[in-house]
């Protein structure tokens, strides 16, 4: 439920940076237990940012090279390059979607509000490139969240984008 990013669109911005941790060990039991049961696939969303989770890593692993499923991570990019160290085990049918939102950084930069330097749109798709050379058999896409001219969420503006979507 961690997230590196502060956007207004979010659809669990009531969710996130909050204290509550999920305990690892038991995650990955109740994973192994539905596995067992038949589970097929699992995608890392996070209500939030899955890359920002220190066993983001591992975890890829563990359902991959433990329970065998198939897995997808939605990701907003910013952190690209822990996706590219656990593509190697990504098989056919595994996807990476990564939510960019807009089509140009300053409407990228308004939308996310990204908490940390140097997170840009343009570095965000250059590096998406090591995804696909760490395993090209690995689908990757991108989303685009539309939002329009007076959107809001409770009282604060969303930022417009429905303009860059060609772009």
């Amino acid at each position: 439920t961690a997230c590196n990013y502060a956007c207004d669109h979010c659809i669990d911005w009531d969710a996130l940076n909050l204290a509550v941790r999920h305990n690892e060990a038991e995650l990955l039991a109740a994973l192994r237990n539905l596995a067992a049961r038949g589970l097929k696939s699992v995608i890392l969303i996070g209500g939030g940012e899955p890359t920002v989770h220190p066993a983001f890593g591992a975890i890829v692993r563990f359902l991959k090279q433990e329970l065998r499923v198939q897995t997808a991570v939605v990701s907003n990019g910013s952190r690209n390059e822990k996706i590219a160290e656990v593509a190697d085990c990504f098989t056919r049918g595994d996807w990476v979607r990564l939510s960019l939102d807009a089509g140009s950084d300053a409407t990228f930069q308004a939308m996310h509000k990204p908490k940390g330097k140097g997170i840009t749109l343009d570095e965000i798709c250059e590096r998406a490139g090591a995804i696909k050379r760490a395993n090209p058999a690995v689908h990757l896409g991108f989303s685009f969240v539309i939002t329009w001219r007076g959107a809001q969420r409770d009282a604060v503006r969303v930022e417009e984008n429905l303009h860059e979507m060609e772009m």
